[in-house]
């Protein structure tokens, strides 16, 4: 068992936080790539980490697929909706981190075995003042599977969201929960995370911008994230993102091959009822992940 979870924690940490359950922290929706992370409250193809983002008028049905490198991929099914000033979401999340083969000391194949995790939740939100102050929350159960072994979480993520006219700003709290099953005895703690999200959207320019800032005991460091969405015509978009990981990822003096560190890049385009959106993020000249995501009113 020991040999199977080092071998599934080197792969899942090269690209995601090295965190206990790294599919809590990981993109499964491709509007992250586009804006390196960030976009916890921008309005434009949300999908509702904060959970105030929620009270909205639009119904929508959300398909996104991810392509990690390493053969790994992500999808995500997102439906969101209202009742009587009530606003519901609900999300199922799949990381499918790939098939490994299972080796002894002496490296021989004694078989393969896949991993992967799968996040249920349902995300509620309501005004509780006029239409400017929104609390809501997301809660679910989280599913992560190494071959035969299992592990199970209850999440919730509590938000608040105060909405201005030309300036929102936005509070949540991530990966708060409780451990029911884990791979190991070792007492498994999750640490929360605090994400401060500040929106403005310009008059003088069809250009919506975010600062967020995410704190939390389990990472090293702090991570900030500047993204931004702008309209290029009335039904379509482009978007870009980078967040404060670029510092970590620079590597020797060269300012070409450290060009495309952390940096992310979309397009999109409404058909009315249906909207196609396009994203990459680059975390080194050499390695990008892609992701789409194909919405529908109803």
């Amino acid at each position: 068992m020991i040999n199977r979870y080092i071998i599934f924690i080197f792969i899942s940490s090269s690209i995601f936080s090295q965190t206990a359950f790294p599919g809590l922290d990981s993109w499964t929706h491709a509007n992250s790539l586009g804006l390196a992370g960030g976009g916890y409250i921008i309005p434009s193809q949300n999908e509702f980490r904060n959970a105030g983002s929620l009270a909205r008028p639009d119904r929508l049905f959300q398909l996104s697929l991810i392509k990690y490198p390493a053969s790994i991929t992500a999808q995500s099914i997102i439906i969101n909706g209202s009742y009587n000033q009530h606003y519901f979401g609900l999300f199922i999340k799949n990381i499918n981190y790939g098939t490994f083969d299972f080796r002894t000391d002496d490296n021989i194949k004694m078989g393969t075995f896949t991993a992967g995790d799968t996040h249920f939740k349902i995300g509620y939100a309501r005004h509780v003042y006029k239409d400017k102050l929104v609390l809501g929350t997301n809660a679910g159960i989280f599913l992560s599977q190494i071959d035969n072994y299992n592990a199970k979480l209850i999440t919730a993520s509590p938000s608040i969201l105060l909405k201005g006219n030309a300036i929102s700003l936005g509070v949540s709290i991530e990966k708060l929960g409780r451990i029911f099953e884990s791979y190991t005895n070792e007492n498994i703690k999750l640490h929360p995370s605090f994400v401060f999200s500040l929106y403005k959207s310009y008059t003088q320019f069809p250009l919506e911008a975010e600062l967020s800032f995410s704190k939390s005991k389990e990472m090293k460091s702090n991570i900030s994230t500047l993204s931004f969405l702008y309209m290029l015509s009335i039904k379509s978009y482009v978007k870009a993102g980078i967040s404060s990981n670029r510092l970590n990822r620079i590597t020797g003096n060269s300012f070409a091959k450290n060009l495309m560190n952390d940096i992310g890049f979309g397009f999109g385009y409404d058909f009315d009822d249906f909207y196609i959106d396009f994203n990459i993020y680059s975390y080194s000249n050499t390695h990008s992940i892609y992701g789409i995501t194909l919405a529908s009113k109803f």
